[in-house]
């Protein structure tokens, strides 16, 4: 009789699951008290999943990550880290941590929110409708659609810490906070625009210093020792597939050679906005001289025929280990 070798018995104990390469989807790492998106894991958490990656995974640079996946030479363990946007938690927060920890990151940055003096439009946009605490009477004409903003005093459920985004809307401030950013969503950089700066003088407005942008020289602080690297995703953060082609074009190449030009590093990979994409904005990315760019579908990586301008990521939840670990295996 034939004894089972320790690691099939503790593959078995697992239920048949084992480690799955992947890429790992961060937006923030700070402490926010509504999070309609679920994009901020606090410093706490952060930490205690880089100290798991740090003793349990092979966590790489994602340009060695997608020379894995071509050569068809990648660990089953392999992660990567990845950020979107650009806030400057990411600098003040996380940067600390992965420096301890000593694993890099790859950072997409929509180039022309660099140095901005106020919000992500998503981010103020939440700010006027679920946070606010006004009572609100107003009628806002997006191009060829009105949109009634009325609502008395917040309810219960407007402070629910639980609700997402992604969830059906509850109350007459979640019901517009996602009408809105559906329309928003889907306009040029132009048109919306337009719409915040007419919100904008009807709704006052705070946000956390952390909450903002990074500046030119944050950004080159958090990649001046080659730790975190800059990937583009577009100068205003447009959805894709809504442009024009020569708009969808230039947002990415000028995004490409701005990022360049912020770090003097040439850039290899790209994140498109909202995950949105179809083949005519995948042709354009591939012609633009990346190596690879990444969506947000959820899914582990496919050692076997891994599309490289669709790589999949997973959205890292600020929730217990126990979560984390179970989504790092399939």
């Amino acid at each position: 009789m034939n004894t089972p070798s320790i690691a099939h018995r503790f593959y078995r104990r697992l239920g048949g699951r084992r480690p799955a390469p992947a890429i790992l989807m961060y937006h923030r790492v700070t402490e926010l008290e509504q999070d309609p998106w679920g994009m901020a894991v606090s410093p706490e958490i952060f930490g205690q999943q880089l100290a798991y990656l740090r003793r349990h995974r092979t966590t790489m640079p994602l340009d060695r990550l997608v020379e894995g996946l071509r050569s068809r030479n990648l660990p089953r363990d392999a992660v990567a880290i990845t950020f979107d946007d650009g806030y400057r938690d990411n600098l003040v927060n996380a940067k600390p941590l992965l420096m301890d920890y000593r694993l890099p990151a790859t950072l997409f940055l929509p180039t022309g929110w660099v140095g901005s003096s106020v919000p992500f439009w998503w981010d103020e946009l939440a700010e006027w409708t679920l946070f606010s605490r006004q009572k609100v009477s107003h009628t806002e004409l997006v191009e060829d659609e009105t949109f009634l903003l009325r609502w008395d005093e917040p309810e219960s459920a407007d402070a629910d810490e639980a609700w997402r985004a992604s969830s059906e809307p509850r109350t007459a401030r979640q019901k517009a906070y996602i009408s809105l950013w559906r329309k928003l969503r889907d306009l040029n950089q132009g048109q919306r625009f337009r719409v915040l700066e007419s919100l904008r003088g009807r709704f006052p407005g705070e946000c956390s210093p952390l909450s903002l942008p990074m500046n030119r020289s944050e950004i080159q602080e958090l990649t001046q020792d080659g730790l975190i690297t800059i990937g583009a995703h577009t100068v205003h953060h447009p959805a894709l597939t809504c442009l024009s082609t020569e708009e969808c074009r230039k947002e990415i190449l000028d995004s490409v050679e701005q990022c360049r030009i912020a770090t003097g590093v040439e850039v290899t990979s790209f994140a498109y906005p909202y995950g949105d994409m179809n083949e005519r904005v995948r042709e354009i990315v591939s012609r633009a001289g990346l190596s690879s760019a990444c969506s947000t579908r959820s899914a582990h990586l496919n050692l076997d025929c891994e599309d490289l301008y669709g790589l999949p990521r997973l959205a890292v939840p600020n929730s217990d280990m126990a979560q984390f670990k179970a989504m790092l295996t399939s």
